[in-house]
């Protein structure tokens, strides 16, 4: 059974090349998941302190202008998630290699990103 703990310095490669290998061409061709690992350990946003808990209401991205608005809840996005790209590409170039492609989970991602329930 996994252990489940809060990262180490340690770790931080390890967890990098885990979240890319599990990112990679699953939404796009490539990912930046890792890179967004990277830097937001950084950042006033993290959370360190979760130890391994996170409130399930915490998974909910939202990628509808206000298609959240009236109900209970909010959604704050953090700036942490508007990375500069251009630096994902240069931490990539120092990692190994891996092929983009073009996958049908990555248009599936795409229709469901952008369908609407009524």
């Amino acid at each position: 059974m996994p252990n489940i703990r809060n990262e180490t310095p340690a770790d931080y490669r390890a967890v990098e090349d885990l979240t890319r290998r599990a990112f990679y061409n699953l939404y796009v061709p490539g990912c930046h998941e890792h890179y967004l690992v990277h830097v937001m350990r950084d950042h006033p946003d993290f959370l360190p302190e979760l130890d391994g808990s996170c409130p399930a209401a915490m998974l909910v991205r939202e990628l509808k202008p206000h298609a959240l608005d009236g109900g209970p809840w909010a959604y704050r996005d953090s700036p942490v998630m508007h990375f500069d790209q251009e630096a994902a590409r240069r931490f990539d170039e120092g990692l190994p290699p891996m092929a983009r492609r073009v996958l049908p989970c990555q248009e599936e991602f795409h229709i469901l990103s952008n369908s609407v329930l009524r």
